[in-house]
Order: C-alpha cells, then sequence, then structure tokens
C-alpha cells in the first residue's frame, strides 16, 4: 500500500491514499458551494463536506459490493467515483450509496434546526447547507435521467425482485430435485423390500 502523496494534474489537485483509490479536488470545487447558496465560511465548509460524504458513500457501497473505487473526483456542479464496472444490481446499489450516506447529515440539520439550537448565524448556516442545499442535492441525484443516481438507483427494486424471484426459482428446483432422489430411494428400498418377502 502506497504511503498518501499529493501533486496536481489535468486540473486537478491529487491525494492519492492508496495504490487503487485517489482524491481528485478540481480547480471548480470551490465554486460549488456558491451554487447551492452556502456563502458564510460555515455553510461553505459544511456544503463541500456533505459532497465528500456523498461521494464517499459511493465508494463504500462499490468495496461492499466486491468492487474496486478508482477515483473520487469532485467538481463545482458535483462529483463521481470512478470504480470497476459490477451488474446493474450492483450499479443500483452504488447509486442509492451517495444519497445514503448524506440523507444522515440531512436529519441531523433538521434536528439541530429546528429542536437544539436557538436561532442565529449558526443555525441559519446549518439550515442552509444542511437541510436546503443537502435536500436540493438529494432530490436533484434522485431525478431518473442518465446521468444522475436516480438513472440507476430506482430500479433497484425492480432488480431486487427478480432476484429474489429467479432465487426462489433456483430454489424450487433444487427442492424438486431432492424430492425426486429421495422418491426414487424410497422406492429402490420397497422394491428390495418386496423383493425379500417374495423370496421368504
Amino acid at each position: 500500500m502506497a504511503t498518501a502523496r499529493s501533486f496536481f494534474e489535468d486540473g486537478c489537485w491529487v491525494i492519492r491514499t492508496s495504490d487503487t483509490l485517489r482524491f481528485e479536488l478540481h480547480w471548480t470545487l470551490p465554486l460549488f458551494p456558491v451554487m447551492t447558496r452556502c456563502y458564510s465560511p460555515i455553510s461553505f465548509v459544511l456544503a463541500l463536506l456533505v459532497l465528500a460524504v456523498h461521494e464517499i458513500g459511493h465508494a463504500i457501497v462499490v468495496r461492499w459490493r466486491g468492487l474496486r473505487s478508482h477515483a473520487i473526483r469532485m467538481h463545482w456542479m458535483g462529483g463521481y467515483c470512478s470504480h470497476d464496472g459490477g451488474t446493474a444490481l450492483d450499479e443500483a446499489w452504488i447509486a442509492w450509496g451517495g444519497v445514503g450516506a448524506q440523507l444522515p447529515f440531512f436529519v441531523l440539520g433538521l434536528v439541530l434546526v429546528f429542536g437544539v439550537l436557538p436561532p442565529g448565524s449558526l443555525s441559519d448556516d446549518l439550515y442552509v447547507s444542511l437541510v436546503l442545499a443537502n435536500g436540493m442535492m438529494i432530490g436533484f441525484n434522485l431525478v431518473p435521467i442518465r446521468g444522475l443516481d436516480g438513472h440507476k438507483a430506482w430500479t433497484l427494486f425492480r432488480l431486487r425482485r427478480a432476484a429474489v424471484a429467479s432465487k426462489k426459482v433456483a430454489e424450487d428446483r433444487w427442492a424438486a430435485k431432492d424430492r425426486a432422489m429421495w422418491e426414487t430411494i424410497e422406492a429402490a428400498k420397497k422394491k428390495a423390500a418386496s423383493d425379500r418377502d417374495r423370496m421368504n
């Protein structure tokens, strides 16, 4: 495993954390919080953190599915987790990984803003970054069009049903084979017993 090192390449500050994974921070990344209207220092940093969590969520699910991540790139429009290709079911799970990772921050923001913190600048910053910007990211990413997570994410339910049905068919087939085998064995036992009775 390589030691972490950083360098500039193709307009990105690249942080290589291992031989197989690198973080690529494009020079346009500071514009992302501006696009989500997170102008204060706290909301600015939190918006970047949510974006990073989203992409790391994808990478975690990639590993869970037995695949390998290659790079996490973040830029002013969002990010991308480059990984080995998997099955359609793998891709659907991976698509949910980003939203699934950032959703707890949305819930935390709601709890802090509406249940814990008094009105003020900190509360406003958390509301703008963890609730508004984060919520917009979640909603936008789940739109079912090509290029967004929603294009693959929403297929998960259909693919899971198909996988469960396929598994049940396979189990039924094996159960039928088992029944046929045991029925053959029982028939052979009965025939052997009948032959012994005739001989006696």
